[in-house]
């Protein structure tokens, strides 16, 4: 359970965080008056966020599960949400005609990074559980 908690508390900190730079990326924005595509690098963080967090709820829910089953959840699931997501990404493109290249790097840029919190997360709990 403390295990699960600690992991919750990750996942609350990452996401804090991430607003806290959302806050100081528009204030930034307002007073040196930038023009910069909010609505392409918005969306594609808002995808990235719920991938993260739909990611670290199936992993917490594998985390006690049987070697076959944690590997079909944990790193199945990041395979499975990527084509989802470029799936999304496209449609999105089409529909919301979005500036390609900012939407596509933003996108991209979130992904990986929160990609690298997720197998941290997954790395972390593997090491705390064979201590």
């Amino acid at each position: 359970m403390i295990r699960n908690l600690n992991n919750i508390v990750f996942v609350r900190n990452i996401l804090i965080i991430s607003t806290l730079l959302w806050i100081v990326f528009f204030l930034i924005r307002y007073f040196l008056n930038l023009q910069f595509p909010v609505s392409e690098v918005f969306t594609s963080w808002i995808i990235s966020i719920v991938n993260f967090t739909i990611g670290v709820k199936l992993f917490l829910f594998s985390l006690d599960k049987p070697n076959k089953q944690f590997m079909v959840f944990s790193l199945g699931s990041m395979i499975l949400r990527l084509f989802l997501m470029i799936i999304l990404v496209l449609v999105l493109i089409a529909v919301f005609k979005f500036e390609k290249k900012y939407f596509i790097l933003s996108f991209l840029g979130f992904y990986f990074l929160y990609l690298i919190f997720e197998i941290y997360l997954l790395n972390k709990s593997i090491v705390n559980s064979k201590v």
